[in-house]
């Protein structure tokens, strides 16, 4: 999504997905005979584009977070994913960076439990980052 603010141009990621009342399965299980390898490339690879397209760190913040909270949904621990998001943020400096901050996987991390009830967690969410602007 591209808008403009003060003569200014922004992006932050639209992901349609969001728009539908059902959840649409999109990752793989930790479970099935795919590789532990191909959950941290999915991983690193939206850190990355989320990266690439938000202008600001709260839009990559909640991004991030709402990946982490498929992973898991999906089963996988979040030890692992925070050892995943380790790697990405050290193979990938120019992230912390662009955002000027040394405590992105903090702010993941602190976030990143998931419940059963997703709305309420996606509230919450919602409201710790903008109270961070």
């Amino acid at each position: 999504e591209i808008y403009k603010q003060n003569n200014e141009y922004f992006t932050k990621v639209y992901d349609k997905r969001r728009d539908y009342n059902f959840e649409i399965l999109s990752l793989v299980s930790p479970y099935s005979n795919v590789p532990n390898i191909a959950c941290r490339g999915i991983l690193i690879s939206q850190f990355i584009r989320f990266a690439k397209i938000c202008s600001f760190k709260t839009d990559f913040i909640y991004n991030c977070v709402l990946v982490c909270q498929r992973f898991i949904k999906i089963g996988l621990t979040s030890n692992i994913i925070n050892k995943y998001i380790n790697v990405v943020l050290n193979r990938h400096k120019w992230i912390s960076i662009k955002y000027n901050s040394s405590t992105i996987q903090s702010e993941i991390t602190s976030n990143m439990s998931y419940t059963d009830n997703a709305v309420q967690t996606n509230e919450r969410t919602n409201s710790v980052l903008a109270s961070s602007l």
